[in-house]
């Protein structure tokens, strides 16, 4: 069964099986790290539902439904894929988890350089779902040689060059699409793409206003996707297409640029019902000039977006 919806009950079996899974790979929640700060906003909203608490109208909550809502998407990607042949390859990023602020639906500092390993973890999570062999570039030893993820699917190696944007400095976002072609380039890759995520530049505060419910996803799911958008023209209009087109020419990576955006927001469709916290989970795919991709590349595409969406 596909769902994209989950319980608060749920989402502590969740929460409790992935620390099981992390303390059977000698990886204990720190004290005063910011991921013991998401397992105490879990239970404690699971204890005001469980209490039939109302939550303070006057009080700002959102930041305890965004910790919610980023540990339970990270927790499921991770134990989803524990079975996996090659889960060993994760551990070195699981360590990672308790020295930097792990959320990917918030913005993290850019003093926080550990953060950024964070999407490399979760994305290769998603592969894992479907890919027969997996690598991960070292956290602590990684040289800048190689795409942070290796996933062999059908035959191929793909190679993704994950950036996290601090910035939407055009000619910042240019040399980093440029390093992740060059990484995957170097590699053992025989295709690949890079990855662009979004967090710390997107308007989680218009995405869900404080005291403010959307009637429905549409719009907060708008503002989302607007990221991604004006990162595209940007790049159009300030370099040209062609300049885009030429860092691609005789390379193994595709012409493109995969986005990763996530954040949550509020969804009351009406007053007779509660709002609901909803997590917005977007993956979009630019293709440079309209390039024509293949059907394994379209099927690698929409299997990773798939499997992000999922709640099970």
């Amino acid at each position: 069964m596909i769902r994209e919806n989950f319980g608060f009950n749920e989402g502590q079996e969740l929460v409790l099986k992935f620390e099981e899974l992390l303390n059977n790979n000698d990886i204990n929640v720190g004290i005063g790290s910011d991921l013991e700060t998401k397992f105490i906003s879990v239970f404690d909203i699971l204890f005001k539902f469980e209490e039939r608490h109302k939550l303070a109208p006057n009080e700002d909550h959102r930041t305890l439904f965004r910790d919610f809502s980023a540990l339970y998407d990270l927790a499921l990607k991770i134990t989803s894929v524990s079975g996996h042949k090659e889960f060993h390859q994760l551990v070195p990023h699981l360590n990672k988890l308790n020295e930097c602020n792990v959320a990917q639906n918030a913005a993290s500092r850019i003093t926080d350089q550990e953060a950024n390993k964070i999407i490399e973890l979760y994305l290769a999570a998603i592969c894992m779902r479907f890919c027969e062999e997996i690598e991960l570039d070292h956290p602590n030893n990684a040289k800048g040689n190689n795409p942070d993820v290796i996933a062999g699917i059908q035959g191929d190696y793909w190679g993704f060059g994950c950036k996290t944007l601090h910035s939407t400095n055009t000619q910042t976002i240019f040399e980093n699409i440029v390093k992740a072609v060059d990484q995957i380039e170097k590699s053992k890759s025989t295709t690949g793409i890079p990855v662009l995520n979004l967090k710390n530049v997107i308007q989680h505060e218009r995405i869900w206003p404080s005291q403010y419910s959307f009637g429905d996803v549409a719009q907060p799911l708008s503002t989302l996707m607007s990221t991604a958008q004006a990162i595209q023209s940007s790049l159009i209009d300030d370099l040209g297409i062609d300049a885009l087109k030429e860092i691609f020419v005789g390379k193994k990576s595709l012409p493109g640029i995969l986005f990763v955006a996530q954040s949550c927001t509020s969804v009351q469709p009406n007053p007779l019902v509660s709002p609901k916290a909803t997590r917005l989970n977007v993956m979009q795919l630019f293709k440079v000039d309209d390039a024509t991709f293949t059907q394994n590349d379209d099927y690698v595409f929409e299997a990773l977006n798939h499997y992000m969406q999922l709640a099970n």
